[in-house]
């Protein structure tokens, strides 16, 4: 969102009043990291979310685009509260947008999408529950943005929200800051082929997929390295059974050998991995957002190998396989050794075109002002 503000003041917004959480910084003057901005550490996660609303008193009548994630933005009691505090905004003549980062085929919500999402409430009932969380948050905006048009397609179909409402604008590839390929692989001690896994480590992500399908690579004679720069997600981090399946994964990783588990990988550090390595592999068990992984690698032209899940937002086909250790272990072998690794990094960069910070800043922008019309 941060990397946004510029492209929407040189897209044509005057004023941007930014409400931030104060778990980010500490309460005080607005911060102005632009001109146009002014960041109020306005409140706190969890229970206190509402409070937020006596906020919109303070500015003028004008365009609220909230952030909505019910698995990362505040937890639980954040996202229940959240389709009140919008409406709160709504009735003192604001208009709302809604970004929806997370749509979940509810389809899926079986009893492992629950155990790897760190839950243990009935599959029926978390079913029930995000239904109604998610359209909440939908039904109470003038527009909602979501990334990827099977996300759109989700909300329209499993979730009930009017066609007219949703709008589709991709999530944006960053502006990358490239390191020399060489430089990169130096920097980073390597040596041969090396493949990526780039996020936090969840349940969804899939990367016991990934960990047998480099059994399977190992197994067959073939080299290369897989690095693991998978840190704790924040909201997990800490608790108990989460804590066990993270280790599980690391001694799985040591056990099965060629495997460097960097673990939590910092801003100032990510340009030299997607520079360095020769593929990014996304091997996602369920498909709840767009990708941020996915389009850090576009900017940076990375190779991207991507669950069928992700199909509708990979750059290029031939990078996409089956939630199967022999495909992915097939695809590997193939990138890691022949030219198509080539053929996808020009995919990648070509990708990134439409997903640019200004592309997107306007196409929000122009929806800023059908909403206000």
């Amino acid at each position: 969102m941060s990397r946004l503000l510029p492209a929407y003041a040189a897209a044509g917004v005057a004023r941007q009043w930014v409400l931030a959480d104060r778990a980010a910084g500490t309460a005080g003057p607005p911060e102005r990291p632009h001109p146009t901005v002014e960041v109020h550490r306005a409140y706190s996660p969890g229970v206190a979310f509402g409070r937020v609303s006596r906020r919109f008193r303070e500015v003028r009548r004008g365009i609220v685009h909230a952030q909505h994630e019910v698995f990362l933005y505040g937890g639980p009691a954040a996202a229940v509260q959240f389709p009140t505090v919008v409406r709160a905004a709504r009735r003192r003549g604001h208009r709302i947008v809604v970004t929806v980062h997370g749509v979940v085929d509810l389809a899926t919500v079986d009893a492992g999408f629950v155990a790897a999402n760190g839950s243990r409430v009935p599959p029926r009932a978390a079913r029930i529950v995000l239904r109604r969380l998610i359209r909440g948050a939908a039904m109470a905006a003038d527009a909602v943005i979501v990334h990827e048009d099977d996300l759109r397609e989700r909300l329209l179909d499993q979730y009930g929200v009017p066609a007219g409402r949703v709008s589709v604008i991709p999530l944006p590839a960053p502006e990358a800051s490239p390191v020399v390929r060489e430089e990169a692989r130096a920097t980073l001690g390597l040596s041969g082929p090396t493949a990526l896994f780039f996020g936090f480590v969840t349940g969804y992500k899939g990367l016991p997929l990934l960990l047998d399908a480099w059994a399977l690579h190992r197994a067959r004679g073939a080299g290369g390295e897989l690095i693991v720069a998978g840190g704790r997600h924040p909201r997990l981090a800490g608790d108990a059974a989460y804590e066990r399946s993270y280790a599980a994964l690391m001694e799985r990783a040591r056990r099965i050998g060629g495997v460097r588990w960097d673990g939590y990988v910092a801003d100032a550090d990510v340009p030299a991995y997607l520079s360095a390595v020769d593929a990014l592999v996304l091997p996602y068990r369920d498909g709840l957002a767009a990708s941020g992984p996915l389009s850090f690698a576009l900017s940076y032209g990375t190779p991207v190998l991507a669950s069928d899940v992700l199909a509708a937002s990979a750059p290029d086909p031939r990078g996409v396989f089956p939630r199967d250790p022999e495909a992915l272990a097939a695809l590997l072998a193939e990138v890691l050794g022949t030219t198509l690794g080539d053929e996808l990094r020009g995919a990648s960069a070509r990708a990134a075109a439409a997903r640019s910070l200004a592309a997107v800043g306007c196409a929000t922008v122009d929806l800023y002002r059908r909403v206000a019309a």
